[in-house]
């Protein structure tokens, strides 16, 4: 791992010329109206953080919606109905178009909390066959708006290719990742630590051992994004997955 790090060196610097380019930066997170922010990362990506709030205060989870001639995609259905209501609506107004699809990175209550919404409004949602799986464990009663997918696949919404991949257990037993191939975007989801994390958060569905496996696949797979985003916090560079892999090594 040591001489891959030094080889790659260089690429944390080219990721980081290329992250600055987005259109916006993210400021410190805090509560927002109706505990849902949305800001636009590109033209036809938008990076969504929804807010819980818990004993210690509100709790941050992103994800993206990618604008795309099939309508838009959205990646997980955070917290609850409402959380998912507000993200349905605030996107309708950035894009003018409507959720279409929407792409399950796991099976966690955190990821799929709001999942009923989705199916209300008619949103067919994707997932492999381990979440399904798993949600259908955790009393998940199905529906015709969910459909399961190969779980390293490329998912094709007109032109705009989501690269699917499994690097192996880590933060859940069925955590994926998610590349917009045309925006060279990678979602590392609870894979992904932001660079101001200091410990890795709730593992009580983690694998530590399977964890720092599955971050190397990701560091050889993808040396050349353009931005990283994490489950919670503020994006950056190729030099997330680096720093996630450090915590993990760590085993805190």
């Amino acid at each position: 791992m040591r001489n891959s790090i030094k080889k790659k060196y260089i690429l944390l610097i080219i990721s980081f010329l290329l992250t600055i380019n987005l259109i916006a930066q993210t400021t410190k997170s805090k509560p927002v109206k109706n505990d849902v922010a949305l800001i636009r990362l590109t033209e036809d990506v938008a990076m969504y953080t929804a807010f819980m709030y818990f004993n210690s205060g509100f709790v941050p989870m992103n994800g993206l919606i990618t604008n795309t001639k099939q309508g838009l995609v959205m990646l997980d259905a955070p917290w609850s109905r409402k959380h998912v209501k507000y993200i349905l609506k605030n996107a309708r107004k950035m894009f003018r178009k409507r959720v279409k699809y929407a792409v399950l990175t796991c099976g966690n209550s955190e990821r799929i909390g709001g999942i009923s919404e989705l199916h209300r409004k008619k949103v067919i949602s994707l997932a492999s066959p381990s979440t399904v799986q798993r949600m259908n464990q955790n009393g998940f009663l199905g529906s015709d708006y969910l459909l399961d997918f190969e779980r390293d696949t490329t998912l094709f919404f007109g032109k705009s290719a989501l690269e699917i991949f499994y690097p192996g257990a880590g933060y859940s037993p069925d955590n994926i990742t998610v590349y917009l191939k045309n925006e060279q975007i990678l979602f590392g989801g609870g894979l992904i630590k932001s660079a101001t994390a200091r410990y890795l958060g709730n593992t009580r569905t983690a694998n530590l051992t399977a964890w720092e496996t599955s971050i190397q696949k990701l560091y050889d797979k993808y040396p050349f994004v353009r931005a990283v985003i994490p489950a919670q916090g503020q994006y950056a560079g190729f030099e997330l997955i680096k720093h996630s892999y450090n915590l993990v090594q760590r085993g805190y």
